[in-house]
């Protein structure tokens, strides 16, 4: 994927986990990054490469 894709996903991601799942983020990095992974594969290292 390229950068702009990833991006794209990783707001979709996080606002399906706040509007329809009604989840809290997690603000602690490592969790907030494992949280992400989990919820879309195409995102994992992502966030570790920014």
């Amino acid at each position: 994927f390229i950068f702009g894709e990833q991006l794209k996903l990783l707001i979709k991601v996080l606002y399906n986990m706040q509007r329809k799942q009604n989840l809290s983020l997690k603000l602690d990095p490592e969790s907030f990054c494992a949280l992400i992974e989990n919820q879309e594969l195409c995102l994992q290292g992502f966030l570790k490469n920014l």
